[in-house]
């Protein structure tokens, strides 16, 4: 009984942990979606519409498993603020021409866009996708 009782005590003082750690995991899978169906969307959009983009920031909704949403609705769980960057702004040094990036920040607390602009939120992550132009008739501006 000694026995039981000391392992049931040990399995209900891991609990919390273990559900917060459940809860990061659960996050990190529904960033990691959203990340990849924007880097999608935007790997197969023209060179012109992706160069045409370049400084318009939008803003997105998504659910709790990182599925597209409106702003509205109740499952609303993450923001994402995209924003498409020249070229010159991936390394320290000049980037090639046929080079953009990907600005992708996500928050997790959707209903307050403002912390998305706080750099010491915790809430929120920044990921960078880099673009490569692989259309053999482009015209690079």
């Amino acid at each position: 009984m000694a026995i039981l009782s000391f392992t049931l005590l040990t399995l209900i003082g891991m609990l919390p942990s273990s559900l917060s750690s459940l809860k990061l995991a659960e996050r990190r899978i529904a960033e990691a979606r959203i990340v990849r169906s924007l880097a999608t969307e935007y790997e197969i959009k023209t060179w012109l519409e992706l160069t045409q983009t370049i400084g318009q920031e939008e803003t997105r909704f998504y659910d709790i498993s990182g599925l597209k949403t409106e702003r509205g609705d109740v499952d609303v769980a993450f923001a994402a603020r995209i924003n498409v960057l020249p070229a010159g702004t991936i390394l320290a040094e000049p980037s090639p021409n046929f080079i953009r990036r990907l600005h992708i920040e996500i928050t997790d607390t959707p209903m307050n866009l403002g912390s998305l602009n706080d750099a010491k939120n915790l809430a929120n992550r920044d990921f960078s996708v880099l673009l490569l132009c692989r259309e053999d008739n482009r015209e690079v501006p």
